[in-house]
């Protein structure tokens, strides 16, 4: 058989536990391009401090409970918990300053951004270390799709949170069941639910990364939270501008959680977007827009491409952001 190239992302922050990614892959027409920030760098590779001020004050934002365990005590299928979480923010006009490359001399020097988080239910936290209270038979399984391998589905973008703008009950089903199995990425092709709805169902195919987690990981999460992805357009724009806020802001983000305690084990996919305005803002909406990406503005907006398509920090073929070591593997199938 012919050699597959794997991809193991081993996270830095915060203890996060081993990482996979299914393929790396170009992106290709119709998809959309996102830049990544990863470690102590925002996604236009300025500090990652002044990112998380503004995100402080974000525009939108998203809050998406899922079925969840109480992972304080010993591992049972049956268990349930309020609190279990995705959220998002999204924030426009994010100024190009304090960053390590040239911003565009067009005078676009903004862009909008957001960051997705998983939130662990507070009851579960340490009322003396704020950490979680974690009993050891517990594993946490996280998946995000990527957005650049496959033309971005635009129904996606009013999605109410389950993916079923896009997908059938049973495709959906059945990918969560295939997440249940040793935190592998689902791939869509293989999933004869899935496959039929041809290219309604091609953003989850071949485009994931899992990131696994063991109860010394969980008990890491600061505060409960997990900071999963965070992003921004890569095409810049004025400051003000309607149409790139909605372009960028209105993204739902395919994600699934999987509990379980290495034989067995329960998962939850969302699509996750910022439905919610802010007070004095206007949520996102993506309503207007055709499939397919926007073209990048500016020298900047090139050099970032080209800068991090070179060093790996680009969406392409990557996965969590909390700081990443890449290693990279040949398996012969």
């Amino acid at each position: 058989m012919s050699p597959t190239i794997c991809v193991l992302l081993g996270a830095v922050a915060a203890g996060i536990g081993t990482t996979s990614v299914a393929a790396a892959r170009f992106s290709v027409k119709g998809s959309i391009d996102i830049f990544q920030g990863i470690g102590n760098n925002g996604p236009w590779r300025e500090p990652k401090s002044d990112f998380d001020n503004r995100l402080n004050t974000p525009n939108a934002t998203g809050d998406f409970p899922i079925a969840g365990p109480n992972i304080s005590a010993p591992y049972s299928a049956s268990s349930t918990i309020n609190g279990w979480s995705w959220s998002i923010a999204v924030a426009a006009d994010l100024p190009i300053t304090n960053a390590s490359i040239s911003a565009p001399k067009d005078g676009d020097e903004f862009y909008t951004g957001g960051k997705l988080t998983f939130n662990a239910p507070p009851s579960l936290l340490s009322s003396s270390s704020k950490n979680l209270s974690v009993n050891e038979d517990w594993q946490v399984c996280l998946f995000r799709w990527e957005l650049n391998s496959a033309a971005y589905p635009n129904k996606l973008r009013t999605d109410d949170g389950t993916c079923s703008s896009i997908l059938t009950s049973q495709c959906i089903s059945d990918i969560e069941k295939a997440g249940r199995e040793n935190c592998l990425c689902p791939i869509s092709r293989k999933i004869s639910s899935c496959a039929a709805l041809g290219n309604d169902s091609a953003l989850w195919d071949s485009t994931c990364g899992a990131s696994f987690f063991n109860a010394s990981d969980i008990r890491l999460w600061k505060d409960g939270k997990l900071e999963t992805w965070v992003y921004g357009g890569a095409a810049t724009h004025n400051q003000g501008n309607s149409t790139a806020y909605n372009y960028v802001g209105s993204l739902a983000w395919p994600v699934m959680a999987s509990f379980g305690n290495g034989h067995q084990s329960t998962a939850s996919m969302s699509c996750v977007r910022a439905k919610n305005a802010a007070e004095g803002s206007k949520a996102p909406t993506g309503e207007d827009f055709e499939e397919g990406g926007l073209a990048l503005a500016g020298e900047g907006a090139e050099e970032e491409q080209d800068d991090q398509k070179d060093i790996g920090n680009r969406i392409n073929g990557n996965w969590f952001a909390l700081g990443v070591v890449f290693v990279s593997c040949m398996l012969i199938l």
